[in-house]
Order: structure tokens, then sequence, then C-alpha cells
């Protein structure tokens, strides 16, 4: 009975079911963190092949490269595909005006 009485304190005891949770979030986020940024750091020492780095720099993509691409391509015209709504809705056919 005494286990039980415990127990129920416990529940209902506020730094305990909000409190605790609260600091531990703080703490085990303080410790992620400086994970994370432990992770970042040692992502910029590595260095890469010299061979790859010079390949990588030779294929860079601009937007001028691409508009060239683009500018000798057809553009395919627009095709009504919602047709005369006007048909359909009465009221729309009296809000449009009249030429």
């Amino acid at each position: 009975m005494c286990v039980h009485a415990v127990m129920r304190a416990l529940r209902k005891n506020k730094t305990l079911r909000y409190g605790v949770p609260m600091l531990l979030l703080i703490v085990g986020g303080s410790f992620g963190l400086r994970e994370f940024s432990q992770i970042r750091y040692d992502a910029v020492k590595i260095k890469i092949d010299p061979e790859l780095e010079k390949k990588l720099k030779m294929s860079k993509v601009s937007l001028e490269s691409e508009y060239e691409i683009l500018w000798d391509q057809e553009i395919p015209g627009c095709v009504n595909c919602l047709g005369n709504l006007s048909y359909c809705i009465p009221f729309v056919q009296s809000c449009l005006p009249k030429d």
C-alpha cells in the first residue's frame, strides 16, 4: 500500500511531470547541438581528390548556359483545356463585359 501512495504522490508532483522532462530536453539538446556542430566542422576539414575537384569545377552549370539551351527550343502553344466556362455557368456570362 505504501508503494501505491508514493507513486500517486510522484504522479501529482508538477516538478517531476513537467520540470524534469524540460530539463532533460535542454541538457540533451545542448549535447546534440554540440555533436552536430562538430560534424559540420569535421566535414569542412575533409579534403577531396584534386582530380575530382578539377572535374567539378569544369562542369559548372550557369544560368546563361541554361538560357542558351532553352532559347533554341520550340515552345508549344497554349491549349484551352477548360473550354468556355460561361456556357456552363450563366452567372459568369452576365458578369462578363459586353463588347
